[in-house]
């Protein structure tokens, strides 16, 4: 099943206003809760269960694809991430999602895109993690 669209999370990206909260370790500790708490079933088509997010992240393409930037967050799940963005990503290019903490480095996740759709005049992008957010939030805590 897709979620429905969240417009307002495409539109403020788009209009360059992100919405929601930046995801920082706090908020990525909330939603390592609510994945565990989801639990497993996902129906047939899907691998994990996605959580919506509305909030922002910071991206840093990998190559030559552009310097960092803030992305909306549209949800999360154990093994992946849809961003919404003004540019389009290839499929296959990597990036990593910067989530910031306060008087540390930020915590950095590789994604690599699986899939890009058209949302007005904004793109949904599906990326895998490289390796489990869960386990890099778990490492970076230490």
């Amino acid at each position: 099943m897709m979620l429905p669209v969240r417009r307002s999370v495409v539109q403020a990206v788009v209009y360059g206003a992100p919405r929601g909260v930046e995801i920082s370790e706090s908020k990525l500790a909330e939603m390592i809760s609510s994945v565990n708490a989801a639990g497993q079933e996902v129906g047939t088509r899907r691998t994990a269960m996605r959580i919506p997010v509305e909030g922002y992240a910071r991206i840093q393409p990998l190559g030559d694809h552009g310097g960092e930037r803030v992305v909306g967050i549209y949800d999360m799940s154990r093994g992946g991430i849809a961003i919404v963005d003004t540019e389009a990503r290839a499929a296959g290019e990597q990036f990593k999602v910067m989530s910031a903490r306060q008087g540390k480095r930020p915590i950095e996740v590789m994604c690599t895109t699986r899939h890009v759709r058209r949302q007005g005049e904004g793109y949904i992008i599906g990326a895998e993690f490289g390796v489990s957010w869960l386990s890099a939030m778990s490492a970076a805590m230490v």
